[in-house]
C-alpha cells in the first residue's frame, strides 16, 4: 500500500443528506417525577410498533445510535443500513431481520465507513462501498449477495463508491477517483466518473467524467445513479458550483441534455436548478414513465412540501418544466413496490410522519399518520430528556411499512387502504412564487 496514497481521515469529505437533517423537536421532559407528554394521537392516526433495532449502530462506539439510512425488502428479508463516512465510524455490519419475526442476520462485514443504500438487481442485493478503508488507488467497489452468498467486489480503484447499477449484464459504479492520466483526463487531480464492466466487475473502463479542474482535493463527484429499463441517468457535481448537463446511457450509447428548470439527478444535498431553487431533496426514482424527487426546500406559496413529476422521456425545455404535487410533509424517502411508489414525510418538528401512495406519480394519497415514537432518555443536568425519534427511511411490504429511525431503530407501522379520493391536482408553479 502507498503511504502517500493512504486516506486521510482529517479531511472532511462527507456528504450530508440535507433531506434526512432531523429538525429540533418537541421535547418531552421528566422532571420531579412529572412527565410531560406529547398530545395524544389524532383519530385515525397509526401507532408505531418497535419492530428491530440494529445493534451494530446502537452501539458503535464512535457515533452511538446512528440513524438507518436506508431500508430494502428482498423475500421475507429487511434489509439495514447506517454509517457515518465523515466520522469513519466503520466497519459496517449489513444487517437483515425477518419480516415474520424480526430475527437479526449479520450478513456481512463490510470493511468500510458506511452503507448508505441499497440496490436491488434481479433479486440481488448490492451496496456500494462508499468510504473504503483502504488506499484511494486500490480496487474497491461494493458488497453483494448476488450468486448466491455475500462477497464483496474489488473491482476498480474508487475513492469513494456511492452508487452500483445494473442493466442487463453491464454493472455500472459511480463516485470519485483520482485522476489515473493527466494526459487523458486533463489537469484536475481528481475526476466524477461512472465507470462500466461487461464482465461481472473482472475489468472496468471509464464511461463518464467530468471535472472542476481544480489541482486541490475537492468534491467533483457522481453521488446517484438512477435506473428506468435500459437507460441510466446521472449529474456530476462539480466544486465550481455549475450546474452540470445530465448525462444518459442507453443501449450503450452516452447522450446529454441541459439543465433548463428541468428534473435533477444528483444527490441528496448538491447545488441543481429543481424549480429555480436549491435540491436537497430524497432520493431520485424513475416511476411509471415518470422521474420523481421530493424535496425538503419544495414548497408553494412558501408553505407545505412536495415532489418533482416530470415524464422520464422528456427533456426540459421551459423554466418549469416538471409539475409539483404538495405532500403533507418534508420528503425523506421514496421507495416503489408492487406497483406503487410510497413516500415518506414528516412535519417540520419531526414530531409527526406520514406515508403516502401513488400508482401514478402524480396523485397521491395518505395512507397513513403517526406521532414519532419516542427515543431513549438522556441527561440534561438535573432533567431527563426524552425526544421523538425523526424518520430517516422507508420500506413497504403489502400492508406494512416499516420506518427507519435517527436512533437506529425499525418501527411498523399499518398502512389504510388506498382509495379512489384523488389528491390535490399537481402545478408547474415554482416554489414560493405565484403562477402568471
Amino acid at each position: 500500500m502507498n503511504s502517500a496514497m493512504q486516506r486521510i481521515t482529517t479531511v472532511p469529505t462527507p456528504r450530508k443528506p440535507a433531506a434526512r437533517t432531523i429538525a429540533l423537536p418537541v421535547a418531552v421532559l421528566v422532571a420531579g417525577g412529572v412527565l410531560l407528554t406529547p398530545s395524544a394521537a389524532m383519530a385515525g392516526d397509526t401507532t408505531p410498533v418497535l419492530f428491530a433495532t440494529n445493534a451494530p449502530a446502537h452501539d458503535n462506539t464512535i457515533r452511538p445510535k446512528m440513524p438507518i439510512s436506508d431500508l430494502a425488502v428482498v423475500g421475507d428479508q429487511l434489509y439495514t443500513g447506517y454509517g457515518d463516512y465523515g466520522l469513519n465510524t466503520g466497519p459496517t455490519q449489513i444487517m437483515s431481520y425477518a419480516l415474520g419475526t424480526g430475527a437479526a442476520t449479520d450478513d456481512f462485514t463490510l470493511n468500510g465507513e458506511a452503507v448508505d443504500h441499497f440496490r436491488i438487481f434481479d433479486g440481488d442485493v448490492y451496496a456500494p462501498d462508499i468510504d473504503p478503508k483502504l488506499a484511494w488507488d486500490a480496487n474497491v467497489g461494493y458488497a453483494t449477495n448476488a450468486g448466491g452468498s455475500w462477497h464483496y467486489v474489488f473491482g476498480t480503484p474508487f475513492e469513494h463508491v456511492f452508487d452500483v447499477a445494473k442493466i442487463g449484464s453491464t454493472i455500472f459504479l459511480a463516485g470519485q477517483i483520482l485522476n489515473p492520466d493527466k494526459a487523458v483526463y486533463g489537469a484536475a487531480n481528481e475526476l466524477a466518473v461512472i465507470k462500466k464492466s461487461t464482465d461481472g466487475g473482472a475489468t472496468w473502463t471509464i464511461e463518464k467524467w467530468r471535472d472542476s479542474g481544480s489541482a486541490a482535493i475537492g468534491y467533483d463527484r457522481y453521488y446517484q445513479l438512477t435506473v428506468d429499463g435500459d437507460t441510466l441517468y446521472a449529474q456530476a457535481t462539480l466544486d465550481s458550483g455549475v450546474v452540470q448537463p445530465v448525462d444518459v446511457w442507453t443501449a450503450g450509447s452516452w447522450s446529454t441534455f441541459a439543465q433548463r428548470g428541468g428534473v435533477t439527478f444528483t444527490g441528496r444535498d448538491v447545488p441543481g436548478t429543481l424549480g429555480g431553487t436549491r435540491f436537497d431533496g430524497a432520493r431520485t426514482t424513475v416511476f411509471n414513465g415518470n422521474v420523481v424527487q421530493g424535496g425538503s426546500r419544495f414548497a408553494l406559496s412558501g408553505s407545505g412540501y412536495g415532489v418533482w413529476v416530470q415524464p422520464a422521456t422528456t427533456r426540459p425545455s421551459g423554466k418549469y418544466a416538471p409539475a409539483y404535487v404538495p405532500m403533507p410533509g418534508r420528503v425523506i424517502d421514496l421507495f416503489a413496490s408492487a406497483g406503487v411508489l410510497y413516500a415518506l414525510s414528516q412535519n417540520a418538528a419531526a414530531s409527526e410522519s406520514y406515508v403516502s401512495s401513488t400508482t401514478d406519480g402524480t396523485t397521491w394519497q395518505t395512507r397513513a399518520t403517526f406521532a414519532n415514537p419516542l427515543g431513549e432518555p438522556f441527561q440534561e443536568g438535573t432533567t431527563t430528556i426524552q425526544n421523538p425519534v425523526g424518520s430517516s427511511s422507508l420500506a413497504v411490504n403489502g400492508s406494512d411499512a416499516y420506518i427507519g429511525t435517527s436512533e437506529s431503530a425499525v418501527y411498523r407501522v399499518t398502512l389504510n387502504p388506498a382509495t379512489a379520493a384523488p389528491a390535490p391536482a399537481p402545478t408547474t408553479a415554482p416554489p414560493g412564487k405565484k403562477k402568471k
